[in-house]
Order: C-alpha cells, then sequence, then structure tokens
C-alpha cells in the first residue's frame, strides 16, 4: 500500500485567507489529491481519528467557517471531497489506541504550520508508519526532508505533488501471476490508461499462451505501454508508429498481425474489421521469428 500522509496545508486554511485565492488553490489541490488516490489502487491518505476531528470542526468548510467559506466552492466541498475524505476504499483512519503512545516525530528541517496542534498531529501520523514501507508525505514545499523517531530516520519518502504517485506504483505489482490472470493483465492496462490519458478505441481480448508468454519479461513498462497505445490507436496509426504489420500464420493459413514493442520483440494478434483486438503471443527477441512461415 503506499501510504500518503497530507501536510496540513492540503486541509486547512488560516481564517483570514478564506476570502482570497487561495481558496481556489486549496479546493484545486485536494480534487488533485481525489484524483490520484482514487486512480492508485493501493494509494491511501492515512489520517488519525483526532485529526479527523480536527478535519470535522476546524476545515475551512466546516459550521464555524460557513459564513466566510466561499459559496461557489461549497459544491465542490459537499458534494466531491467531503464523500472522498469519508470513504474507506481512499483513507486509513488510525485509531486513538493505536497512536495515543507515540510522540511528533522530529524533521529535519522543521516542518511549519500556523497551528502547532494540527501539526504535531500530523507528525505523530508519520512517526505510526514508522514500521512500514511505502510512505510519502505530500508537501508543497520543495526541501530534502528527513524524519526521525528517537533517533532513527524513518521511511519516508517526500513527493511535492499528488501526481507524482503515480510513478510509485509499478506495473511488478500489478502484473499477471499466471497465465489465468487475465484481472492482473487488465490492472496493468487500466492504470495506463489513467496515467497517460489515452482512451481505448478497440476492444480486446488475451489468451491465456499470450499471458504466460510475459509473466517473466522485465520489460514491462514497454510491453503495457506498446499494448496500451495499440488498443488506442487506429490500424494505419499502428502501421506508422508500431511498424504494425500483416504476417500468414503456418498452422492456420489465416492472417494474423505484429507490433513492435522494442527493436526485437513483437506482439503478434489478431485483428478484425469490427476494431476487436485478440492478444495471442508475445515474442521476445531471441523468438522473433517464430510463427512466420
Amino acid at each position: 500500500m503506499l501510504s500518503t500522509i497530507l501536510h496540513p496545508e492540503y486541509l486547512f486554511l488560516k481564517k483570514e485567507d478564506l476570502q482570497t485565492d487561495l481558496v481556489k488553490r486549496f479546493v484545486d489541490n485536494l480534487l488533485r489529491v481525489k484524483k490520484v488516490i482514487e486512480d492508485v489502487d493501493e494509494a491511501k491518505v492515512v489520517f488519525s481519528k483526532n485529526l479527523w476531528l480536527k478535519i470535522s470542526t476546524d476545515a475551512p468548510w466546516s459550521k464555524i467557517h460557513e459564513n466566510n467559506f466561499p459559496k461557489q466552492y461549497t459544491i465542490s466541498i459537499n458534494a466531491i471531497i467531503f464523500p472522498f475524505l469519508t470513504n474507506n476504499d481512499n483513507v486509513t483512519t488510525i485509531s486513538d489506541e493505536e497512536i495515543s503512545e507515540l510522540l511528533p516525530c522530529n524533521s529535519n528541517p522543521e516542518l511549519t504550520f500556523f497551528e502547532n496542534q494540527i501539526l504535531d498531529e500530523t507528525k505523530k501520523i508519520i512517526s505510526y508508519v514508522k514500521a512500514k514501507s511505502g510512505n510519502f508525505f505530500l508537501i508543497n514545499q520543495k526541501g530534502a526532508y528527513q524524519f526521525f523517531y528517537e533517533g532513527e530516520k524513518l521511511d519516508v519518502n517526500i513527493i511535492n505533488s499528488p501526481e507524482e504517485l503515480y510513478e510509485k506504483v509499478s506495473y511488478e505489482e500489478l502484473w499477471p501471476k499466471n497465465k489465468n490472470d487475465s484481472n492482473g493483465f487488465e490492472k496493468c492496462l487500466k492504470f495506463y490508461r489513467k496515467i497517460k490519458g489515452k482512451k481505448a478505441i478497440a476492444s480486446y481480448c488475451v489468451k491465456r499462451k499470450f499471458l504466460s508468454d510475459i509473466l517473466d519479461e522485465t520489460k514491462k513498462n514497454k510491453i503495457i505501454d506498446r499494448l496500451g497505445g495499440r488498443l488506442s490507436m487506429t490500424l494505419t496509426e499502428a502501421e506508422s508508429i508500431l511498424g504494425d504489420h500483416e504476417v500468414s500464420n503456418p498452422n492456420t493459413r489465416r492472417k494474423e498481425r505484429r507490433f513492435h514493442v522494442d527493436r526485437g520483440s513483437t506482439v503478434h494478434y489478431i485483428y478484425n474489421k469490427k476494431n476487436e483486438i485478440s492478444f495471442e503471443r508475445f515474442y521476445p527477441a531471441s523468438k522473433h521469428n517464430e510463427g512466420y512461415r
């Protein structure tokens, strides 16, 4: 799991900033966090129960600020952001029992925020994840931050934009585990479409022999990039960009197609006029000529 701790700047604003352009940036930043967390299945925002209570009572959209919070952003908060922050698929909430004995971590350089109580609670959350890996601290301020608890350096990685989380997901984790794992294959392509912003214009199926071919391949990013790219292209575009070409299958005598993954390896597939693709085989460079007559 990619545990993501938010600097309080993503959740709180000073009262005097509620009538400034900072509100728009604040809402936009939260919407960006929402999109990335929902896109990346492995990512979750980490809160403590105490921090959630603070969000409920002191966040810019809470009742005590309702007369100051700009009305044009109320819909975004109530209809989009608040449901996101209360969805267990997006958020992990640490119980009081799990965090009560912990101290706020130390940081170098020191973290700053306008309310120390909220900052200390955030630093306690960082202390909580000390025994876990895959932790990220999202902060707008650039800097080589390091975190320590009782003298021990914590495994927390700094990211300066929500979108950096996309780069932390490895296809290795999503990759098919066996030749029957078409679900893992679809997860890879789904994630590719999200991070590339490309839509598939062709429907597809994948054969078990193809999955068996790619199980131990190391060029996972390149393979998914080419497969996802092919599904978003017309045949003419694929011929131009991927070197897509027709081949004869010596076993079936039917016309099939291939495109290049790199200079050596290729994907062998069947294509019909309904824009349907069936991925049949993957040939690494050492088997590049297999299947040709």
